[in-house]
């Protein structure tokens, strides 16, 4: 394994325990705090509106949807770049495939 490959995965660890810390701290305020939460964040795109299919891949399984499906599938793609292609929402973690067209989903 090379420098850059340890330091990728590494970065990529640290990512996902600031995702996990903050649904966990999220998780613990009272209900009116999280729906103000959900406000303040502007979440543009549903979950729900997004065409998902089931896939396996070398981690289990996942569902996953591909552009072009809707114009809130086309939301969520621009949430995930702006979030370096990878974000957690409400338990499910969602990423950007390198084709930047694919998206993959899985419970936390």
């Amino acid at each position: 394994m090379s420098t850059v490959d340890f330091l990728v995965k590494l970065r990529d660890a640290a990512q996902l325990i600031v995702e996990a810390c903050e649904e966990y701290l999220a998780a613990l305020a009272p209900p009116e705090a999280r729906e103000e939460q959900k406000r303040k964040r502007g979440w543009s795109w549903n979950p729900q509106h997004v065409t998902w299919r089931r896939a396996e891949g070398p981690s289990g399984p996942y569902e996953r949807a591909c552009m072009p499906d809707n114009g809130n599938f086309q939301l969520l793609v621009r949430d995930l770049q702006a979030h370096g292609g990878r974000l957690t929402r409400e338990g499910m973690f969602y990423w950007l495939f390198n084709d930047g067209r694919t998206v993959g989903r899985k419970k936390r």
